[in-house]
């Protein structure tokens, strides 16, 4: 393991939150999280304290109580140099810097590490915006993993993550490290990633408190915060550029579809870390040659990675529909491509895709009839959100509105235009956004502890 010395000042979370809310600071925690909640939630264009109080329930001389201390800990600058600007805009500053690393995973395993240092609004450092080489993976600030078990991925983590912050050295010398946040595909419930389909993990790991300790024992002592890669997509945006109060954000990758959820502005995540797990809804599934199938029966497929049969996720990915197009399961992205520029008029291509297509309408339908967002934002592949009707990739999005379109009081009664906003990812532009997003789950978790700061008051 890599026990190189790290130069920069690392400190932890509760620190930075006690020193927010705690003993002597001149306004609660409650107070102090919404005056959090709103200049993250405007990370992008800044935010002035008049507004702050408006879309709040606070006093405009508690808002300003809560600023000014935000100034003096050096969380939060207005430009005002020392003057009285009520109007000045508030923006983080750069004292704080956050880790952000997800893990890839492909066929059951996880194969690559992708990690950023970013500042609290979500911008990584120079260092990790340089122009990148296709296989330089030093410049892409990511890493093989050459060992798939729990422990090998662990040490690897650590090393990388020390990397990480050697290399941010050379941008943010005196800036303090407030956390390392991780991201991964699957069931994560308080800092634990329950038995993993998507690693080949057969049993619950407490990956958060595991790596925090692995990490302490060279020397570095960082708060870990661990996320599903999903979930954090949501925290991301809505720490950094929140679209609107209530959305969901769905993600469909290459072998997976997952969600996350905002209502009110705070990302839900459940009792069990449950919250937005869509590409497990049962959506449909073949009944094959059984005539005599009993009552509600499941079907005979397609199954699941996590064994059952007809999750949305079965259905609606581009491994999934390349496997119906196909019949190979020797998926390449390149070769997916090529398979949604054919012809519309390939009726058994398209069919592979409006198949994909109804199955993605049936799983939003569902999220619709139990959340009600006001925007679904959706992160696709280029492939799926084709705008030329004479290919096959057109019909994917052509079939999920179809499908919406059958529901009672969906299709009478909601603008989907103005409900879906659908996105082009490529699988690398959604690796990279999970480390950024992995990043701001730290953020996220300040303000959460701030929170807790008024409990203890």
């Amino acid at each position: 393991m890599d026990e190189t010395r790290v130069n920069m000042n690392v400190t932890t979370i509760a620190t930075v939150a006690e020193k927010i809310a705690g003993s002597g600071a001149p306004v609660g925690g409650t107070s102090q999280t919404e005056v959090l909640r709103q200049i993250a939630h405007h990370a992008s264009t800044g935010v002035p304290r008049g507004e702050i109080a408006a879309r709040s329930d606070l006093s405009t001389a508690t808002v300003s109580k809560a600023v000014a201390h935000l100034i003096e800990l050096d969380l939060v600058d207005d430009d005002a140099q020392g003057r009285r600007r009520p109007g000045a805009e508030l923006r983080w500053t750069s004292h704080y810097v956050q880790v952000g690393v997800t893990i890839c995973t492909r066929a059951g395993h996880a194969t690559e590490l992708i990690g950023t240092v970013t500042k609290l609004d979500g911008t990584p450092l120079p260092s990790f915006t340089a122009p990148r080489k296709a296989d330089d993976w030093e410049d892409w600030a990511r890493q093989p993993i050459t060992d798939t078990t729990y422990k090998g991925v662990l040490d690897q983590l650590c090393d990388f993550i020390r990397a990480l912050i050697r290399r941010a050295e050379t941008d943010a010398p005196n800036a303090e490290v407030l956390g390392c946040g991780v991201s991964v595909g699957g069931h994560v419930d308080k800092g634990v990633l329950h038995k993993s389909f998507n690693t080949g993990w057969d049993e619950d790991v407490n990956l958060q408190v595991d790596l925090a300790e692995t990490l302490k024992s060279v020397g570095l002592g960082l708060d870990v915060v661990l996320e599903n890669d999903v979930t954090s997509y949501a925290i991301h945006s809505n720490l950094t550029s929140r679209p609107t109060e209530n959305y969901a954000l769905i993600a469909v990758l290459r072998d997976g579809v997952g969600g996350g959820i905002v209502v009110d502005g705070i990302t839900r995540r459940g009792d069990h870390g449950l919250v937005a797990e869509i590409g497990h809804i049962y959506v449909g599934g073949a009944v094959g040659a059984s005539s005599d199938a009993p009552p509600m029966f499941r079907g005979n497929g397609p199954v699941c990675g996590c064994g059952n049969v007809g999750c949305l996720q079965a259905f609606a990915t581009p491994k999934a529909i390349f496997e119906t197009a196909r019949g190979m399961t020797d998926f390449k992205e390149r070769d997916f491509e090529e398979l949604a520029s054919q012809p519309y008029a390939d009726t058994e291509i398209r069919h592979a895709f409006r198949q994909a297509g109804t199955a993605l309408g049936r799983g939003l339908a569902s999220l619709i009839y139990l959340f009600d967002p006001k925007l679904i934002r959706l992160y696709l592949p280029p492939a799926l959100l084709i705008d030329n009707e004479f290919l096959t990739g057109y019909a994917y999005m052509e079939a999920a509105r179809e499908e919406l379109m059958r529901y009672p009081y969906i299709g009478g009664s909601i603008d989907l235009r103005s409900l879906l906003d659908a996105k082009k990812e490529t699988e690398d532009g959604l690796k990279e956004l999970a480390a950024k997003a992995a990043a701001t789950t730290v953020l996220g978790q300040l303000i959460l502890r701030v929170r807790e700061q008024s409990r203890t008051r």
